[in-house]
């Protein structure tokens, strides 16, 4: 399993290379890369995480609305000197790149995730992974975005 943008590195440099699957069609809704917190940062840095995700929040929006920006910065930031920046701009617009703020979204899949997980014996038991989300941060966020327009 290989995420972007090393896919388009690899297609780049091997054109015979080939996506046999894309991550969704062999596990649908599967969360790839998420922004997490542990409870105890969450319960002592309530302003930090509240701020992580108003700039988790903008950052997908900016990647939505504007690829080749979104590439431009991402290359500036963390990818100068490692990648080309077409190769950033190309790895963001790939159907392998689906980017989604909302934790609801990867809530069942999370679930599903878990236990296969848990049917392997890792971890042994689990909580349910609803449980593992808290959705005020993300709500406050979208109610103050709704409240801007």
């Amino acid at each position: 399993m290989v995420r972007e943008p090393t896919i388009t590195v690899i297609t780049k440099a091997d054109p015979q290379a080939a996506v046999l699957a894309l991550g969704g069609e062999m596990f649908p809704g599967q969360p790839g890369t998420v922004v997490a917190t542990r409870s105890a940062f969450v319960r002592d840095n309530r302003e930090a995480v509240a701020k992580l995700v108003a700039l988790h929040v903008k950052a997908v929006d900016a990647v939505r609305n504007d690829k080749a920006r979104a590439a431009k910065a991402a290359w500036e930031f963390i990818g100068k000197g490692l990648i080309e920046e077409s190769v950033l701009t190309e790895a963001l617009a790939s159907p392998s790149s689906k980017f989604i703020s909302d934790p609801r979204y990867i809530v069942e899949a999370a679930q599903r995730m878990q236990d296969f997980q848990t049917e392997l014996g890792i971890p042994s038991s689990a909580a349910p992974a609803a449980q593992a989300f808290d959705y005020s941060f993300y709500d406050a966020v979208i109610g103050k975005v709704a409240e801007l327009k």
